[in-house]
């Protein structure tokens, strides 16, 4: 979502002078109590627009068609008004809503007890039979359609000599009297698709057999497009929206966060319901505000209208409001059958600056055609999301004839917009913009050129020192990448390269194949999480030079494979050799004569084997690349390394095993949990550069998942057990401190720990640099920080507790104390 909202941000920009516009603006009451009534939609009869009255019952309707004249006011439990209006000049129109009154069956109410409450508990008791996933299976064909806007362009948009040179986006510029200014469609995604799901155990599948994706084309949406990725159920008593667990107003626990008040009775569909409004609590708690219907005879969720307060603690949310419809589909048996969802997006929501821009998201979700309690068969789920072979080239035919509702006036028109632009020079520079900041190349045709993100770094052995990388791009082909690079240092004046081919064998499930070398100057034992030596990160903020490196020349062949169900596995085989350089110590006892010899290289031959179980798992794929998105789950991985010896000149035998458990519980209102315990051995004698070199850091960029004050080499095992540590509380203590809650900063905390050992017989291979130790006891690191500083930054305070006493190769004792930043930007 943060990559959709940044790309939409920064692709597309238009204007357009505002034809004649007719305002309606005004209050809605209720005629019994005289309350205002807040959500009433107001909407044109011969037109699109649309608004909703706000928390007061005021709203604001602006007609950019001159011949719309008639307006409609409605709302569940209220008989809909129509109001005829007159065009081109401002109309104040105040509506009086008469309530659709019917009477209710007995609800039994305590005494000095809410009444609501009682309602609650049958709703409770009646979760297993009432919610969908506690059937023992499902199916229905789902249609979902989604449209993105860029809002708030500003008066003198067209002035902009950025962007006026795409003025064939003129004619689909609007204005949106929510946020008061001028927006346009930019994005549309349409999908068809059956959707499956069993219990005992829970299995999801998602058939997608018509997806159309009009204004993106270079990450792969389809699979988010469908059902599986966006379901939302109020019986769960979390709901996740933007990476924030919010309590439903049904859970469990709804009444320690939740104030309810039972209003008039309902009849909805024939259904008579109760009406419970829901708010929350406490300001900034993670909760919804809105109304709920529930049908008296089952209690089962009828309707939902709810919307996000304004003041959660959320990034870049400015509004959210959600429109869920239930239908009893079979006797007693409930179904979501329609669902709307509109959000409204700001880079800086807490500042009033009209004049930035932002972006609406439009979902509206249908569901049809359904069977109830026919399981298929176990190995018919093990694919989660199936793309059909003709999904992506289903004709317009088609789409009249299958799509659940029609394509308004302004969603027709994104179709029309984008086409149209496929070819202008200054929309194609934008896009390529946007791709470079998000992957680092800029797009050439079929030629990609980068990466901005490594062009340049400095070490103690090259120098300054440039790199230049080349890449097909899936204009040159979807199905194979050929990449190549090439590094000159200024310092050693050596040239060093490397080039790789990868082959798509398949999309789903994934299989990857690939084949590479390069010869480069490494940092051993560097954390991934920086990078290689090549990124500009370990140069900026340094706090020492990069001077233990080693050239590194590897072949590689690997295949990469996600299997139907839960489980994908790697498979690679490896020829390395290692050179010294720097202060790099390669020593080895001569047994001989007893003299210390330097090494000149050591070489390898690994055949490497891992398999991942990953249930659930979710990516946001591109068509080589894909960057998870996680799970609830645990995610297990196992990797066994075999080195074998004499083969292309390697000179070990060795095993190695690697183990990673790696799990985000779920601890909804109390923010998020990651913890990872990881552990290994290596089997045989083998040079320290092939056993452990636990991953340090000495820059000032914070590091999640390394130690932040251990420095390179200083730890070397052969054998190693360790756990990392992190909750981020996502402001739920400092939502609850009076002023500082307003800067929606959030609290983090940490702690990381290694214990291993290292055997001598290794030194026969290689002799243990002096710079390096050995785990004698445990190693601790523990943090503390804030992060969202700005939205964007995250500082953490960082203690070392034990080894304490160390010295560096410079002689200098080592930080056992240390703040870091990193730049980090969540919702």
């Amino acid at each position: 979502m943060k990559r959709s909202l940044i790309l939409i941000l920064l692709l597309f920009i238009a204007n357009l002078s505002l034809s004649q516009i007719t305002q309606v603006r005004g209050v809605v009451i209720d005629s019994i109590t005289g309350s205002p009534l807040p959500y009433v939609k107001v909407k044109s009869i011969n037109g699109t627009a649309g608004t909703l009255t706000d928390t007061s019952g005021h709203y604001t309707l602006l007609l950019k068609n001159a011949a719309t004249d008639t307006i409609e006011f409605s709302s569940v439990g209220y008989i809909s008004q129509r109001i005829t209006v007159t065009p081109e000049i401002p109309n104040e129109v105040n509506i009086f809503l008469v309530p659709n009154v019917k009477s209710f069956d007995v609800v039994e109410i305590i005494a000095g007890e809410n009444p609501a409450f009682e309602i609650l508990r049958k709703v409770k008791e009646h979760k297993k039979y009432n919610d969908p996933y506690q059937l023992e299976a499902y199916e229905c064909e789902v249609y979902n359609k989604m449209q993105f806007d860029v809002n708030k362009l500003g008066d003198n948009f067209e002035e902009r000599k950025a962007f006026n040179k795409m003025k064939v986006v003129n004619d689909y510029v609007d204005y949106d009297s929510t946020v008061g200014a001028k927006y346009i469609p930019i994005l549309l995604t349409e999908s068809i698709s059956d959707y499956y799901f069993k219990s005992a155990p829970v299995q999801i599948k998602e058939e997608i057999k018509a997806n159309r994706i009009t204004g993106v084309d270079y990450m792969q949406l389809e699979k988010f497009t469908g059902d599986m990725h966006q379901n939302v159920n109020v019986y769960d008593n979390y709901i996740e929206l933007f990476n924030k667990e919010f309590m439903s107003p049904i859970a469990d626990g709804g009444k320690l966060f939740y104030k309810y008040y039972l209003q008039d009775n309902d009849t909805i569909d024939g259904v008579v319901c109760y009406h419970l409004k829901f708010v929350p609590k406490r300001k900034g708690d993670a909760v919804f505000d809105g109304d709920i219907w529930i049908a008296d005879s089952s209690y089962a969720v009828k309707q939902i209208i709810a919307d996000i307060p304004n003041n959660v603690n959320l990034n870049y949310v400015s509004d959210l409001h959600v429109e869920q419809y239930y239908s009893e589909v079979e006797p007693g048996v409930w179904m979501l059958v329609d669902e709307q969802m509109k959000g409204y997006f700001d880079l800086f929501n807490d500042f009033k600056k009209k004049k930035l821009l932002g972006a609406t998201v439009h979902k509206h979700t249908s569901r049809k055609d359904f069977v109830i309690n026919q399981p298929k068969d176990f190995n018919f789920y093990v694919a989660d999301v199936v793309l059909s072979d003709s999904a992506k080239v289903q004709d317009e035919s088609y789409w009249e004839e299958h799509r659940h509702n029609e394509l308004s006036q302004e969603e027709q028109g994104v179709i029309e917009m984008v086409d149209s632009l496929k070819n202008n020079k200054r929309f194609k520079f934008y896009e390529n913009l946007t791709y470079m900041a998000y992957t680092g190349f800029w797009r050439t045709g079929p030629i990609e050129i980068g990466s901005i993100y490594s062009l340049y770094n400095k070490n103690t052995v090259e120098g300054h020192r440039l790199m230049l990388a080349l890449r097909t791009s899936n204009k040159f082909s979807t199905k194979v990448e050929i990449n190549a690079f090439g590094i000159y240092g200024f310092g050693d004046q050596d040239f060093k390269y490397g080039g790789s081919l990868r082959w798509k064998i398949r999309n789903a499930p994934r299989e990857m194949f690939r084949i590479g070398y390069r010869r480069r100057i490494e940092q051993l034992g560097l954390a991934p999480s920086i990078g290689e030596i090549g990124n500009s990160f370990t140069t900026l903020f340094s706090l020492g030079p990069l001077d233990k490196l080693t050239m590194v020349e590897k072949g590689s062949v690997s295949l990469e494979k996600d299997w139907r169900f839960d489980m994908r596995t790697f498979h690679s085989v490896e020829w390395k050799k290692f050179t010294p350089l720097g202060t790099s110590d390669y020593s080895r006892i001569d047994l001989s004569t007893g003299d210390t010899n330097k090494i000149s290289n050591i070489t390898s031959f690994e055949v490497r084997n891992q398999i991942m179980f990953t249930k659930e798992e979710k990516f946001l794929n591109g068509q080589f690349d894909r960057v998870s998105l996680g799970s609830k789950y645990p995610i297990i991985s196992l990797t066994h390394t075999w080195g074998i010896k004499d083969v292309i000149g390697s000179e070990y035998d060795f095993h190695r095993l690697d183990f990673v458990y790696d799990h985000r519980p779920r601890v909804g209102m109390f923010g998020r949990i990651q913890y990872s315990i990881y552990a290994g051995k290596v089997f045989g004698q083998v040079p320290y550069p092939f056993l452990n070199i636990h991953p340090g850091n000495q820059t000032l960029y914070l590091q999640l998942t390394t130690f932040n004050l251990m420095r390179y080499y200083e730890f070397i095992s052969d054998e190693w057990v360790g756990i990392n540590f992190e909750h981020r509380l996502q402001g739920f203590i400092m939502d609850r401190i009076p002023l500082i809650k307003k800067a929606k900063l959030r609290l983090v905390y940490n702690a990381k720990m290694i214990v291993g050992r290292y055997n001598n017989k290794h030194n026969e291979e290689l002799l243990l640099p002096t710079y390096s130790y050995r785990l004698q006891y445990p190693y601790y690191e523990v943090g503390a920080g804030i992060e969202n500083i700005f939205k964007f930054i995250r500082v953490d305070a960082v203690w070392r507790l034990s080894y304490r006493d160390h010295i560096d190769s410079n002689g200098n004792q080592v930080r056992n104390f240390g703040v870091f930043f990193t730049f980090k930007t969540d919702f």
